[in-house]
């Protein structure tokens, strides 16, 4: 009886520190107001709404790293990232969530791929630093993959801003976004040759792949009612909804990944709050 008691304890040792090792952090950047670069309307509040729904998945506050617009500078992202890497462990989940501007300095391919920042120049954006390189950000995530950490990278980066790449900028930005990095779930906006589109008739100031976005992961993706959304049951719910709401424009997120990926439980307090909140508008 002795030793099935110490059994029985070990494993819930076991069980516990197993628990404890499955934590999720996050580095979440919305760019609504730039210094220089045309502004956005509603990328700000996309990155709120994110954390948010977060928040709804147990995620611990402190884990949850929020840059909005003045605040989404280089210096602060670049040092979070490494702060967050030297943290996370084999098991953990890793989110990056972007929105704002992307394009290209120049129109010659994708390894000029950039994701802009608050201090991002107008004109020509390698005149400072202010703005991420997918092929950068790539490195980081394929290191995090190595130690075994999950990584989602969503964006939502190409808007219609007359940015200095023009389309051609859009779509090799979208291009590149689009690149399958081994082992990296990634949950982009749009399709090459489209824009991301934003407005008040989604959740009174969001961006549609945003409001659609954490709709799903909040619960209305959960085709099977099995309460858990999977990669494709969102792939499913943000591509029907995203493309019928667009409409006579065309928009078209893009999901790369296992689409068998486990990526939230349904939170009825969510799916209650969004409730209340369409029966008042």
């Amino acid at each position: 009886m002795k030793t099935l008691r110490t059994s029985m304890a070990l494993c819930l040792i076991f069980i516990a520190i197993s628990t404890q090792a499955q934590t999720q952090h996050a580095l979440l950047i919305g760019i609504s107001q730039y210094k220089e670069v045309t502004p956005l309307q509603f990328a700000d509040r996309d990155a709120v709404a994110f954390a948010e729904f977060l928040k709804t998945q147990q995620v611990p506050e402190d884990n949850i790293k929020l840059f909005l617009n003045e605040n989404a500078t280089r210096f602060n992202i670049v040092d979070e990232l490494y702060n967050t890497s030297q943290t996370l462990k084999k098991g953990d989940r890793f989110y990056f969530y972007f929105g704002g501007h992307g394009d290209l300095e120049a129109r010659i391919g994708y390894e000029n791929s950039l994701l802009l920042l608050y201090n991002s120049f107008k004109k020509s954006y390698f005149q400072g630093n202010e703005y991420l390189q997918l092929s950068e950000l790539k490195i980081w995530f394929n290191d995090l993959t190595k130690k075994g950490v999950e990584v989602v990278f969503i964006a939502d980066a190409c808007h219609s801003g007359g940015l200095i790449g023009g389309k051609e900028g859009n779509t090799k930005t979208q291009k590149a976004l689009q690149e399958s990095w081994a082992n990296i779930t990634k949950i982009l906006s749009c399709k090459s040759d489209e824009f991301s589109l934003e407005g008040k008739q989604w959740g009174g100031g969001r961006g549609i792949f945003s409001y659609h976005l954490v709709n799903g992961l909040t619960g209305r993706a959960d085709a099977n009612k099995d309460q858990k959304v999977t990669l494709a049951e969102l792939s499913n719910y943000l591509t029907t909804n995203v493309l019928r709401e667009a409409n006579p424009n065309i928009q078209t997120p893009v999901i790369l990944g296992n689409n068998t990926q486990f990526l939230s439980k349904v939170s009825k307090e969510g799916l209650a709050k969004l409730a209340d909140y369409e029966k008042r508008t």
